[in-house]
């Protein structure tokens, strides 16, 4: 499948009826550069100072990119990685993203009538890194209302040999299913047999500041990253709807879905 993006401020009703056929949509313009360069300065801050106590002046000098500060860093001790990591996610440029009234303009319009604000996180995908990489699924898993939309937008370029995502247009039609887990894998997946001939897998770039849509029940998942020297940058934040939520009712089936991960 062809890749195909949608300008926000000119294209969002085209763009919304494409997300409704396929369960998934690319639109440029949602996010403004601003905030997109205040995420990733607040990042590279968070990178370079712990860089400069941790890291020998000879690696420091050799150096090039925020990217390879922070490769050095999880080299040296993987705890500096993931405690760089948990401190990003508490931002304030990332908690204010959430509350981009172009992701909440689209909520409404697929029907989010209460947006609650499940998810507001960066993920960092590393080079070579397996442990975090996530099977083909369903966004299911801990989520308590029938209506859910998340938002990925790249924060930097995400080329293929970075690891783009895999998706699986109109897979959403298959509904929820109840997830598989093994010894195997860390996390849950939705097995191949019931999609894969119907409903293959596409996979596609993204530039700085695009974003895919993607409905709760349209299969997708990571790919691994094969650079070297480069970290896919992306924020993702989902949507609930507090009006269509079993949960507050006391009804808590969503927990079938809840296996691993």
């Amino acid at each position: 499948m062809k890749k195909k993006v949608f300008n926000f401020n000119s294209d969002l009703k085209k763009g919304i009826n494409f997300y409704n056929e396929f369960g998934f949509c690319i639109f440029k313009n949602i996010v403004s550069k601003k905030e997109i360069n205040n995420i990733n300065k607040e990042i590279k801050s968070i990178v370079q100072n712990q860089a400069k106590k941790h890291l020998r002046e000879k690696v420091k000098k050799k150096i090039k990119s925020t990217d390879e500060s922070l490769i050095k860093l999880s080299k040296k001790n993987d705890q500096l990685r993931s405690r760089i990591y948990n401190v990003i996610q508490d931002l304030p440029s990332v908690k204010r993203l959430s509350l981009n009234k172009n992701f909440l303009k689209i909520a409404k319009m697929l029907g989010i009538s209460i947006p609650l604000i499940k998810t507001s996180q960066v993920r960092m995908d590393m080079p070579k890194e397996k442990k975090f990489l996530i099977p083909p699924h369903q966004e299911i898993k801990n989520i308590r209302s029938s209506n859910m939309i998340f938002f990925n937008t790249a924060l930097k370029k995400i080329t293929n040999n970075m690891g783009t995502i895999n998706i699986s247009p109109k897979s959403f039609n298959l509904g929820p299913i109840i997830p598989k887990a093994n010894n195997k894998s860390n996390y849950q997946y939705i097995d191949k047999k019931l999609y894969f001939k119907k409903y293959p897998l596409n996979y596609f770039e993204l530039n700085k500041g695009e974003t895919l849509l993607l409905n709760k029940l349209t299969i997708h998942g990571s790919r691994k990253n094969i650079t070297k020297y480069k970290i896919r940058w992306s924020t993702i934040i989902r949507y609930e709807d507090a009006k269509k939520m079993p949960f507050l009712d006391l009804n808590d089936t969503y927990k079938q879905f809840d296996l691993k991960g």
